[in-house]
């Protein structure tokens, strides 16, 4: 970070950053009383508008970056240090957020599908259940043998789901529901 150029002489510049940081820890009252006694004096012109004026007011952000984040600070290396440090810590809680954020939205797009397939699931029942009701046609017998069926495969079981159909299903349309119904389990 790089702030106004400090001033080129030793003596001015130590006046400049140790002043900002008696700002900083008596308060803007030290700053004001500073003003009045230093009022004719052009190492002060700072307080005034004067020259090094921005370095001064640099110096107390600075001062009060450091007083905020509890590490003293009295060089600008020391700062940048403070800084990169505040910078390495928000960009490790800006990966753990993303990283949060990307399960989040993970989990929910996984409920989300959950809940559309059980939707549809809910809507094939029903379709096929407003069918096979509009047809006359009652499946509880047969859904039991076929259950069977789907549970063990043998003859019997087969012989029961086809003479059900035989028995149940006369017409092309009926054969078609029973078909869609199957097909659905």
């Amino acid at each position: 970070m790089s702030g106004p150029p400090p001033p080129l002489d030793d003596e001015q510049r130590n006046i400049i950053d140790k002043l900002a940081v008696f700002v900083v820890k008596n308060g803007t009252e030290f700053e004001e009383m500073t003003r009045q006694k230093q009022a004719n004096n052009p190492r002060f012109a700072f307080l005034f508008g004067g020259e090094h004026s921005q370095y001064y007011q640099y110096r107390l952000a600075c001062e009060n970056a450091a007083a905020a984040s509890g590490v003293p600070m009295h060089s600008e290396t020391d700062l940048v240090q403070s800084y990169e440090a505040q910078i390495a810590a928000l960009q490790q809680q800006l990966s753990d957020s993303e990283r949060n954020l990307k399960a989040q939205y993970e989990t929910l797009i996984l409920q989300q599908q959950t809940q559309v397939d059980a939707a549809i699931e809910k809507l094939e029942n029903e379709k096929i259940s407003n069918l096979t009701t509009s047809v006359g046609l009652n499946v509880d017998t047969f859904s039991t043998y076929l259950e069977q069926l789907i549970q063990n495969c043998t003859k019997e079981n087969i012989s029961n789901c086809k003479h059900w159909i035989m028995e149940n299903c006369q017409t092309d349309r009926l054969r078609e529901v029973i078909l869609m119904y199957m097909m659905h389990r």
